[in-house]
């Protein structure tokens, strides 16, 4: 990784990786006692990319879709709402992801 003084950062990048991958948040949404809503993006993401790319993406939303509806299912303060849209679904679906807030703030 490169400063932005232009001098390399040495390990900054798998110190980073490794903070990323050691950090759960459905450990996270367990732990909150008041309510939350979560909102999931379930469609594939835009541009290209690689066949293989793809398929591991899909299973991946496939799993923090299952493992969202599991802990909704424990835990009552928590409600997830899935829309198709990819990571960029607050620019995708502006009207629903503002309709879901609303029908949770009331």
């Amino acid at each position: 990784m490169t400063h932005a003084s232009g001098r390399r950062c040495e390990g900054s990048e798998n110190e980073i990786l490794a903070e990323a991958d050691a950090f759960d948040m459905l450990d996270l949404y367990a732990r909150v006692r008041c309510p939350v809503l979560i909102i999931n993006g379930t469609a594939a993401e835009l541009g290209a990319g690689p066949d293989w790319i793809k398929e591991l993406m899909a299973a991946y939303r496939k799993g923090i879709q299952r493992d969202l509806a599991e802990l909704a299912g424990r835990q009552g303060n928590i409600r997830v709402a899935n829309l198709s849209a990819s990571h960029a679904l607050v620019f995708e679906q502006p009207h629903a992801v503002a309709d879901e807030i609303l029908t949770f703030l009331r």
